[in-house]
């Protein structure tokens, strides 16, 4: 792959940078870097043009391009995000830091229940319309993530997880791959889409080869507050174990 490509969007400057994590750019003071092809950048812009998500909940920042692409795309009017590294990224702070509704919070767990039900009530209002998960890939914090955010998702809400396919790209065929040992993140797909067919909870389940969209319903049982225990009620397996791979 050659040098990233670059473009602007609402005044801000973008670097398209897809490379190996060890040879990606950091975000400067003249450019976001933002880990996304250019079919996921047109996949958000027409996401936009269907949904109204005044309330977003980012997991996983990186360098801060995919948080300021949002914001732009979206226009919300509130919008958060954590991430496990306690390290900020300067240019991220100093674009939100002008802007009170707007929020980052560092050295975060996407499995930290009670830190991310204070976020979504101190920095959101309690209200929550989108969630896109860009954070550790793997089944079981992502899991966790949608036990924790999807309850609080507003009726007719969307949450994204990205990347979901990792483990079928030929990197990761090997055993010398670092990720060798972990579960498909194609499992939580299964177990979303088998929710969808066994109860009342979600409305649409949509798989790209780079993000799965999950509709929330608008159902009394999707309106209602119910807590993430509760979320996995409705799985139908007919007496049967899922399959891990």
């Amino acid at each position: 792959m050659g040098e990233p490509e670059t473009f602007e969007l609402g005044g801000q400057r973008f670097r398209i940078d897809t490379r190996a994590g060890k040879d990606r750019s950091l975000s400067n003071g003249d450019s976001f870097t933002l880990v996304k092809t250019k079919a996921m950048i047109d996949f958000y812009q027409d996401l936009a043009k269907s949904i109204e998500a005044k309330h977003i909940f980012e997991v996983g920042v990186f360098q801060g391009g995919s948080y300021v692409l949002l914001d732009q795309i979206f226009s919300p009017t509130k919008m958060t995000a954590v991430d496990l590294s306690d390290v900020p990224v300067d240019p991220l702070m100093d674009y939100i830091s002008s802007n009170s509704s707007r929020s980052v919070h560092w050295g975060k767990s996407q499995s930290d229940e009670a830190a991310l039900q204070k976020i979504v009530d101190q920095d959101l209002g309690g209200r929550l319309d989108l969630v896109v998960d860009d954070a550790s890939h793997l089944y079981s914090q992502t899991r966790r993530t949608f036990e924790i955010l999807f309850p609080r998702l507003q009726p007719g809400g969307t949450y994204i997880i990205e990347d979901w396919a990792w483990s079928h790209r030929p990197a990761h065929q090997k055993e010398t791959s670092p990720w060798a040992g972990q579960p498909a993140l194609t499992n939580l797909v299964f177990e979303i889409i088998v929710l969808l067919a066994s109860g009342p909870l979600i409305d649409a389940v949509s798989v790209r080869d780079h993000a799965v969209i999950i509709t929330k319903s608008k159902t009394q049982r999707a309106v209602r507050h119910f807590k993430s225990r509760e979320l996995w009620e409705d799985l139908k397996l007919r007496g049967r174990e899922m399959p891990r791979i």
